[in-house]
């Protein structure tokens, strides 16, 4: 079975953050990493490998990039790297009916990029004027609001049911009990985790089994249910990274962490499952703008 080098770098850096404790993602949550050049965010499972990289910059580019933005990585600097998986049709046949058939292989490619924490501080890029992108709590409750999500409040613990649809929530006065920004951060960071598993809905994403009837006891129901907060847990950061808002840890993710780490160093693949279905959320959620082409007019 092919084994992908880079996908175990990836493996060993997200084990080793989550063996810090349950703020391992936490990196992420603060600035989701970008490129420098085009100004897209990265994506996947690119963008939570980047975040663990240790640095205090979010912008990335190849040397290419960064030659374009006319700076340069520094000598004593190491690269790090993003995936990226190219469809290629390929031929085949079956022995068995005698008939060829056509498939698709993925052949995994990777980039070196740099963090701008590594590069020389010339150039047009360090000219530009920081801007901060980061948005307050209203523009939260105004997106929650849009998304016609069902939620009840009160209560002493946070979950969707999907089979109501609907979120539940303790009251936001109830988060530390305080009003500092760091409970109104845990408040909106718990909310955006939930959100995670709303876009789960048979009627959304079709990601949850909630019309399997299983019991504490069944295996297949933790493994489906640790796998799912993976998910959440890394769409939210998604998410929080997007608002500005600082993510919160949540108490309960500690139990999940041992869980997780038994599952990624079995399968490393689970990342790349959990960081693209978190990234099917997020863009579910937050769907890109298109931008229409205005038709020229002609002179007569």
């Amino acid at each position: 079975m092919y084994e992908s080098v880079k996908l175990k770098e990836i493996q060993s850096r997200v084990l080793n953050a989550m063996a810090e404790g349950p703020e391992w993602i936490k990196p992420w949550a603060e600035s989701m990493p970008e490129n420098a050049l085009t100004k897209k965010p990265y994506r996947g499972v690119n963008a939570l490998y980047l975040s663990l990289a240790g640095k205090t910059r979010s912008e990335w580019g190849t040397v290419k990039q960064w030659k374009r933005l006319g700076t340069q990585p520094k000598p004593e600097e190491d690269a790090n790297f993003v995936l990226s998986h190219f469809p290629v049709k390929a031929n085949g046949f079956n022995e068995e009916t005698g008939e060829h058939f056509q498939y698709t292989l993925y052949i995994e490619r990777y980039f070196d990029v740099y963090c701008a924490d590594q590069v020389e501080p010339t150039g047009s890029f360090f000219k530009r004027a920081v801007t901060n992108r980061f948005q307050n709590s209203n523009k939260v409750d105004s997106f929650i609001k849009r998304k016609k999500v069902s939620i009840n409040y009160g209560g002493d613990s946070a979950c969707y049911n999907p089979v109501v649809d609907r979120i539940y929530m303790p009251k936001p006065v109830d988060f530390f009990g305080t009003e500092t920004d760091q409970s109104r951060d845990y408040y909106y960071t718990t909310l955006l985790h939930e959100l995670v598993h709303w876009t789960g809905h048979y009627s959304r994403q079709n990601r949850l089994n909630h019309h399997v009837i299983y019991t504490a006891k069944d295996e297949e129901f933790w493994q489906h249910y640790s796998f799912e907060e993976l998910i959440a847990e890394i769409g939210s950061a998604m998410l929080s990274a997007h608002f500005g808002v600082s993510k919160g840890v949540r108490e309960d993710h500690i139990n999940y962490l041992a869980i997780w780490m038994s599952d990624i160093k079995s399968d490393p693949e689970i990342l790349l499952k959990a960081a693209a279905l978190a990234q099917k959320a997020f863009n579910y959620l937050l769907p890109r703008q298109k931008v229409r082409k205005r038709k020229k007019l002609s002179m007569k």
